[in-house]
């Protein structure tokens, strides 16, 4: 399953592979329907959100129960920083909540991440959970 996310420009979208073919997000340009970058992300899987002010991506790490955090600057994404949300493992090792669906407050002060494999409830943290990663 393939996910999309619209930059606030209009002109780039995210696509999030979700394991189709590689793990890892996509920038493509509409205009030309080109891939202007690849980010190898292990577990990159359906969710995706960028903030209210445009300037961080937030990507799901899937099953390794990472959250990525990407600055974004002229279309172009950077990784700034990654969470763990939780360190407990399957016995194969991957990880136990699988972040998935992600959204921003309109205001950015709070993050919502839907754990669909753990407790098939939405938790929504301040933004202050990810540490010093500001989201305006």
């Amino acid at each position: 399953m393939l996910s999309l996310r619209i930059c606030s420009t209009r002109s780039l979208v995210v696509v999030m592979l979700s394991g189709w073919r590689e793990q890892g997000v996509q920038v493509v340009d509409l205009k030309t329907r080109k891939v202007t970058q690849k980010l190898l992300q292990d577990g990159a899987f359906y969710g995706a959100a960028f903030s209210p002010d445009g300037h961080r991506l937030c990507v799901s790490g899937g099953n390794t129960d990472m959250l990525f955090i990407y600055a974004w600057k002229d279309g172009v994404a950077s990784l700034e920083n990654k969470f763990e949300l939780s360190k407990a493992k399957t016995v194969d090792g991957t990880g136990t909540s699988h972040p998935a669906g992600l959204a921003f407050s309109p205001n950015g002060s709070a993050r919502m991440t839907t754990l669909p494999f753990a407790s098939m409830k939405p938790h929504l943290s301040p933004t202050s959970t990810l540490a010093s990663v500001p989201t305006s």
